[in-house]
């Protein structure tokens, strides 16, 4: 009972990081180091509702391996394909970069969140809170990130500042790269 009860908290925390805020059927695209975005995967039409000439849409996912402890979660970062589009003019090698550094961000965070899994020690008291606290602060520092990114660079109109966040955004997927792996293990103390 306590195991299906801490299934339950664990999901309903992963739906929190979640940032399109649902879960669907669709295809996505799990980041790759040796797979950048191509413009042919942005396949929606552009929406009228933003200025900026394209629109990458990420997310992390978690999908439970194992449902018994020590659980197995499995936590990638995510590209939407059919969520994602550009206006014509902006297809060009700069503004693909541009979007590809979003990609890039929402694995940073993925890595972040792997390592707070990881280093956390979880108890049958403080799992539930724990897992919903790294859920909540990791969705707000990426989107909070995302946003940076963007006004820093003006959506890569700064070329500038856009090459210091290309520099940034592989540093820190070098630093990360101990929690590259996406399956982490979640061990309950008794």
């Amino acid at each position: 009972m306590n195991k299906i009860r801490f299934v339950k908290c664990l999901l309903t925390a992963a739906i929190f990081l979640i940032t399109a805020g649902f879960v669907t059927a669709e295809n996505y695209i799990v980041w790759n180091k040796d797979r950048p975005l191509l413009w042919d995967d942005f396949q929606s039409k552009p929406n009228s509702s933003y200025n900026e000439g394209a629109r990458a849409t990420t997310s992390i996912l978690i999908d439970f391996i194992n449902k018994t402890d020590p659980f197995l979660i499995e936590i990638n970062a995510v590209f939407y394909p059919k969520r994602s589009w550009f206006r014509k003019g902006y297809d060009d090698d700069d503004g693909l970069k541009h979007e590809q550094g979003h990609f890039d961000i929402t694995e940073i965070f993925a890595r972040k969140f792997r390592k707070q899994i990881i280093l956390s020690a979880f108890s049958k008291n403080n799992f539930s809170k724990k897992i919903e606290k790294a859920c909540v602060n990791i969705r707000k520092n990426l989107i909070e990130y995302h946003k940076l990114y963007d006004e820093q660079t003006n959506h890569y109109l700064n070329k500038e500042k856009q090459t210091e966040w290309n520099e940034k955004i592989a540093n820190q997927l070098i630093e990360l790269e101990k929690y590259s792996n996406p399956i982490v293990e979640i061990k309950i103390r008794k």
